[in-house]
């Protein structure tokens, strides 16, 4: 059954910039930035601006809008912090002022972060080059997060503090093209997976105090979907499955005891709520646990005994995809090959379902309920992300192979086994990079409200020269996924 496309034609185009306003009066300029409070209060800051301001007036005549541009960009630096020294920052390295003044009309959401929090320009412009470090300074922040001693209150607002500077400034390096989006999405996940470990770490210590331990119980948290297999974006929420080892009736052995159900439910609670903590750019992780046995209905953490029961007894094919990109975040080594001996001893009972028939529903069903919000939807138009998954787990369920999950790997091995088409591998590598850079830029997925000047910062970000590239790129992947998902479906058998 073949299903149909809401859209087939990728050949839009962008819209085109509206027409010019009139240049800005560069004294007025002069005026606005020198009463700025970092110029006002520093000579050094005043002098850098006056030798920026040609480069300024340059760069915000250049603008479809300059008044607009340059009431941004005040709004943002009347807020920098007066120790940043902005302006001085800026005159050692002049090449980022472009970049400032096109940010509201090349990345509306980087904008958006900049005005809410004006401090994150100096991470950026710190760690720009490649001789700051900024794979150092990630490695640095993330062993930091450990070894914070902090309330839990205090802690997680500073990781939120952290994982905000951390994303912007890799982001905006990235608005060069000259970052792989790959990178950005692995890097992302290795936030998430420190500010996972650092939520784990406080919430036990807290469970600790007040109830003791398990003794023969650990807490095991497994990355589901995008999150599982280290391809997380700007926007993604984080699906977690808590489970824990031992017997669910066991007491701990604090002062007010509670049985392993109860308290590795409490931790999963704590563990969420952390993960949740507020900064003033929102929450720092939407957690989503519905990937859980029995959903919402189910407790919010499991037994792997319940876990074994609930793979042979009530699982559905979509619940074995799913298990398909599980990964072990939080867990000794021991207690992580226990679960993976759990999955893979259900093999035998994911293949006996009548994998393709019930995949083939599925899909049409999200089709039908979750139709894609425009042509750039990247996961949900036909040929898109979502297909692309379907046409990878299932033939990992009926052959067993390429049992990864990192869906690079995953396609690899299975083109390795010829079950799949290698052109998969770069449609794969392709689609996630737009994904990337719509949501990194924050472009409407809606090509109808896409401005051309956005729509050339996705391609670059992509890592294609211009717009008709990477829609040409676009529509060869998407074909390629429909051909994978239609062979797949295809197959003889279960």
């Amino acid at each position: 059954m073949e299903m149909s496309s809401i859209l087939t034609d990728t050949g839009f185009a962008p819209l085109a910039a509206p027409p010019g306003f009139a240049p800005l009066d560069r004294d007025g300029l002069a005026r606005q930035l020198l009463a700025a409070p970092g110029p006002a209060a520093d000579p050094a800051e005043r002098m850098a601006v006056t030798a920026l301001l040609p480069r300024i007036a340059a760069a915000l005549d250049r603008k479809d809008n300059p008044a607009a541009a340059l009431a941004w960009l005040d709004a943002v630096v009347c807020r920098v912090p007066l120790r940043d020294r902005l302006f001085a920052r800026l005159l050692e390295a002049p090449e980022h002022l472009e970049t400032l003044c096109d940010l509201p009309e090349r990345a509306p959401r980087l904008a958006a972060m900049l005005n809410t929090v004006p401090g994150l320009a100096a991470e950026w412009i710190a760690r720009s080059s490649p001789e700051t470090g900024l794979a150092d300074w990630l490695e640095a922040t993330l062993a930091h997060w450990q070894d914070l001693r902090a309330p839990a209150a205090e802690t997680m607002a500073a990781i939120a503090a952290g994982t905000s500077a951390c994303r912007f400034a890799m982001e905006m390096a990235a608005l060069s093209g000259r970052t792989d989006p790959l990178d950005i999405a692995r890097t992302n996940t290795r936030l998430a997976d420190g500010a996972l470990q650092a939520a784990h770490r406080l919430a036990m210590a807290e469970l600790r105090a007040r109830h003791g331990t398990v003794a023969d119980g650990e807490l095991v948290v497994l990355a589901m979907g995008r999150y599982g297999g280290a391809e997380l974006t700007a926007q993604s929420d984080l699906d977690l499955v808590f489970l824990f080892t031992g017997d669910g009736a066991a007491l701990s052995d604090g002062p007010r005891p509670l049985d392993a159900a109860e308290y590795f439910d409490r931790a999963a609670v704590l563990i969420t709520r952390f993960l949740a903590s507020h900064s003033v750019l929102g929450p720092l992780y939407e957690v989503d646990t519905r990937l859980r046995p029995w959903g919402d209905k189910g407790p919010r953490a499991c037994s792997l005994a319940c876990l074994d029961r609930y793979l042979g007894d009530n699982a559905g094919v979509w619940e074995f995809m799913a298990m398909m990109r599980a990964r072990p975040v939080i867990g000794s080594a021991e207690a992580r090959a226990s679960v993976a001996a759990i999955v893979a001893g259900h093999d035998g009972t994911a293949r006996s379902h009548a994998v393709i028939e019930s995949a083939r529903d599925m899909r049409m069903a999200i089709a039908r309920h979750k139709p894609p919000r425009g042509g750039l939807d990247v996961k949900l138009v036909h040929g898109g992300l979502i297909d692309l998954e379907f046409a990878v787990h299932v033939n990992q369920l009926r052959h067993g192979i390429g049992c990864a999950p990192g869906l690079a790997r995953a396609i690899a091995c299975l083109i390795e086994a010829g079950l799949v088409d290698p052109a998969l591998e770069a449609a794969h590598r392709q689609l996630t990079a737009m994904l990337i850079a719509l949501r990194l830029t924050g472009a409407a997925v809606d090509e109808t409200s896409l401005p051309l000047r956005q729509a050339e910062q996705v391609a670059r970000i992509a890592g294609l020269g211009d717009w008709p590239s990477l829609m040409a790129a676009f529509k060869a992947s998407r074909l390629t996924v429909q051909r994978a998902l239609r062979n797949t479906f295809s197959q003889p058998g279960r």
